[in-house]
């Protein structure tokens, strides 16, 4: 979740970006939205509960 290199080329590949992983990590988040922004391509962030 911290390497955000990773995060934005795989982003940057991929038709859409589905994030399911934490809610609350900021960091991955913000790569996301910056690596697809322009792009058209959806993005996804949701999280639920942890039992």
């Amino acid at each position: 979740m911290d390497d955000t290199e990773v995060l934005a080329r795989y982003a940057e590949q991929s038709d859409a970006v589905i994030h399911t992983a934490d809610s609350d990590h900021r960091l991955a988040v913000e790569t996301f939205i910056s690596a697809l922004r322009g792009s058209g391509k959806p993005f996804l962030h949701t999280s639920g509960p942890v039992w």
